[in-house]
């Protein structure tokens, strides 16, 4: 199951890149690659593989690819994506930093990263440019997916989402150490800015499950009484 990102920037030549739904966690860690792809270089805090293990890090090697093509590209360069799954065509003008930011993310998912794993089941039904409301739904709603799956086989479910808490806040620091090394290597602002725009996006997640302030009423007015 392939989701095909085809990017076509202003004033350059277009490219694409491939990303393999169905892989499933497996760490390649074969080969060679620069020294920013090392595990040991500004390894997350809490990254649970050991350098004793492994010599690259999962999700920079994954992301590689992605920047060799955006080099040298500005945040705000425009750009026509097209975005090819299995279920839909996704066609969309927008800014480089945007869609490099939709594709970092299905990229980091299915990129073998430990900490991303339980994103997995999003990145299959993958929604590219999803705004900061659709990202929170999606990812509730799959969260309590997997704790539904979990109580069929017999298995203890999370229902008050405090897995999904202590989820986002690993991703938080996931962000974070990726932003480090792309610091190191960075020629253009696009990647950079992309890491940014995930990050604010993980944040809306954060900040809704621990201060819930009514961001998803109106979504789901249904649900509630009707006001007084």
């Amino acid at each position: 199951m392939d989701i095909r990102y085809e990017v076509d920037p202003q004033d350059q030549p277009s490219w694409q890149h491939c990303v393999d739904g169905s892989a499933d966690g497996r760490i390649d860690d074969r080969g060679d690659g620069p020294a920013w792809t090392r595990l040991a270089c500004n390894q997350c805090e809490h990254c649970p593989l050991s350098t004793r293990d492994y010599t690259f890090c999962p999700l920079a090697r994954a992301l590689q690819p992605v920047l060799r093509n955006v080099a040298d590209s500005s945040s705000y360069q425009p750009v026509r994506v097209r975005v090819v799954t299995p279920e839909r065509d996704v066609v969309k003008v927008t800014s480089m930093q945007r869609a490099i930011g939709s594709l970092f993310g299905v990229v980091s998912v299915f990129s073998g990263c430990p900490r991303l794993a339980l994103l997995r089941p999003l990145g299959r039904v993958h929604l590219p440019f999803s705004s900061s409301d659709e990202t929170v739904m999606r990812v509730i709603g799959s969260y309590l997916t997997g704790q539904f799956v979990r109580a069929q086989h017999g298995l203890d479910a999370d229902w008050q989402l405090q897995g999904l808490r202590d989820l986002y806040r690993d991703i938080r620091k996931v962000n974070r150490g990726i932003s480090a090394r792309l610091r190191e290597i960075a020629t253009d602002d696009a990647s950079a800015n992309s890491m940014v725009l995930l990050d604010v996006l993980a944040t809306d997640v954060e900040y809704t499950l621990d201060r819930y302030e009514g961001e998803l009423d109106k979504l789901f007015a249904e649900f509630l009484p009707p006001a007084p």
